[in-house]
């Protein structure tokens, strides 16, 4: 906990020594964030294809492998920004060594994300976040971006990630509980949201104050 709490006031520290405005404020900027392989996600290509067909400076930020589309990489209006793809969490063992690991990951994370999307891309006008485990750090990096530079927040719901934790915590652990109470104050505070399904879009609606 104290790691974190250090990691967010460093961030906030260089944030408002780093801030940057958009080198053209005539033109709009939009930044979509993947915490994912980006190739993997095409739903989010075609946001930053949209955005970029009108007249949009997109920033696509995630991870690397998969290739993007093509009409993404040769497009003017899109600059793709990858993140080091973080190491991956071993199920099974003992179950502290996965919550230490789950923390490092986290911290990294955070330092990535922040560095990214507080440093090196121009202020935007919208943020749209798809919301794909896991959901911790990306969706307090996204709120931090929101406050810190004046944007507006989107959500694309994929999953819960904290549904995808209790899958080797079971549904009782306190790291779970956290999880889904972080989620759920983190997300349901955006501007706008977009779902995959009805079904999510109802849990959203009644559960979540959404």
């Amino acid at each position: 906990m104290i790691v974190l709490l250090v990691a967010l006031s460093s961030i906030v520290l260089l944030s408002l020594l780093l801030r940057r405005p958009p080198p053209d404020s005539k033109i709009p900027h939009v930044t979509i964030l993947v915490l994912g392989d980006i190739g993997r996600s095409p739903r989010m290509q075609y946001h930053a294809l949209s955005f970029a067909a009108n007249g949009f400076k997109v920033d696509l930020v995630g991870y690397s492998g998969t290739n993007p589309f093509d009409s993404l990489q040769t497009n003017d209006n899109v600059r793709i920004h990858f993140l080091d793809t973080p190491a991956k969490l071993r199920a099974g063992g003992a179950r502290y060594l996965y919550v230490l690991n789950a923390l490092w990951r986290v911290v990294k994370q955070l330092v990535d994300l922040a560095v990214c999307l507080l440093v090196r891309v121009p202020r935007p006008m919208y943020v749209i976040v798809q919301v794909n485990p896991p959901a911790i750090p990306t969706l307090i990096i996204a709120q931090f971006v929101r406050v810190l530079r004046g944007t507006k927040l989107i959500i694309d719901w994929h999953n819960f990630g904290f549904s995808i934790m209790a899958l080797n915590l079971g549904q009782r652990s306190k790291v779970v509980q956290f999880a889904k109470w972080y989620e759920k104050t983190m997300g349901s505070t955006a501007d706008l949201h977009l779902c995959v399904t009805k079904a999510m879009a109802d849990e959203l609606r009644r559960n979540w104050g959404v």
